[in-house]
């Protein structure tokens, strides 16, 4: 079941508020699913970065995450560790429009 979660602005509480209840102690694994293909906004990536720190062990680190979302830094990511890949091209026409 999805939980709205957002993280806390007070940085001494080091919590987050889910469902309007404020939680201070994390789990010590979280399974992370992140709608594709793109992270919806950027508290996505900033919760899952607080739950990180508090040292949360999360399946699909935020950078990973960060990662599959963008394919040139897939790109990046698969030629840095030697995995043949074909010659590529990216073209953009400035349009947001597909």
């Amino acid at each position: 079941m999805y939980k709205a979660i957002t993280p806390l602005h007070d940085t001494k509480s080091g919590g987050l508020r889910v469902e309007q209840e404020v939680v201070t102690s994390y789990p010590q694994v979280a399974v992370v699913r992140v709608p594709t293909p793109w992270v919806q906004s950027d508290s996505d990536i900033t919760v899952l970065r607080h739950l990180e720190k508090m040292g949360c062990r999360l399946v699909n680190r935020p950078q990973a995450i960060l990662n599959c979302v963008n394919k040139f830094w897939t790109f990046q990511e698969l030629a840095g560790h030697g995995v043949p890949l074909p010659d590529t091209f990216s073209y953009e026409d400035g349009t947001d429009e597909p």
